[in-house]
């Protein structure tokens, strides 16, 4: 008999992260011991392609942080929304990979994200400038994510697939979260008080917690299913 368990929580009820516990499934509540599990879909965090940075942009004394961006529509909402006495300062536009941006003030640019644009660090007032900007080749913050289980007893589980203290990697996942891959797990142990919690890989391929918290809003899903 299969059962599957859908791990689905907003941001503010996983402590705004992706954590939810993992209820015993009916029927198998003392027999986890030689049950098979295996990941089967995932709605996660999109991988974020620019971190955090504070004083991002600078003009005319004001200073601007910017915030996580996920999208090249994000980096354009940023610019877009900078504005200093109540008068917008930029007006940015992406396609087919050409950022624009376009001053009606002089805007010093952070070295990463002038980097990032391919522009110089200082932008003259009433400037447009263009660049070739493809995210698909930019280095990924990311290579992907790690779902675990956590918890008492969930070491038991036969993997060839990392292990940590009280951790079990059960699905190790690419940018695009497919599911179609993982392999089904077997249960040694009968774990007891456990959660499943998502984490970012890093490109070194240590694996560390989401670099973001979700907002409020936000949801993630995951869904185990148990045979």
């Amino acid at each position: 008999m299969s059962h599957q368990i859908h791990l689905i929580r907003t941001g503010s009820a996983s402590s705004n992260v992706c954590s939810a516990g993992v209820p015993t499934p009916l029927g198998i509540t003392k027999l986890w011991t030689d049950k098979k599990i295996r990941v089967v879909d995932a709605t996660l965090p999109k991988i974020p392609i620019i971190f955090e940075l504070p004083g991002a942009v600078v003009s005319g004394g004001a200073t601007f942080d910017m915030p996580v961006i996920y999208t090249m529509s994000g980096l354009v909402n940023f610019f877009d929304g900078l504005t200093v006495g109540g008068v917008r300062i930029a007006y940015a536009f992406y396609s087919n990979n050409e950022f624009e941006l376009c001053t009606t003030a002089a805007l010093t640019l952070a070295p990463f994200l002038a980097g990032f644009l391919k522009y110089p660090t200082s932008v003259a007032q009433n400037t447009c400038l263009s660049s070739h900007v493809d995210v698909a080749e930019w280095p990924s913050m990311y290579t992907g994510y790690s779902i675990q289980l956590v918890g008492s007893g969930v070491r038991g589980i036969t993997t060839d697939l990392t292990t940590f203290e009280n951790h079990q990697t059960v699905a190790v996942l690419g940018p695009t979260a497919d599911c179609s891959q993982t392999p089904w797990l077997k249960f040694e142990n009968t774990p007891t008080s456990f959660y499943a919690s998502v984490y970012f890989i890093n490109v070194d391929g240590t694996v560390g917690p989401l670099a973001v918290p979700l907002a409020d809003v936000d949801t993630f899903e995951v869904v185990i299913e148990v045979t």
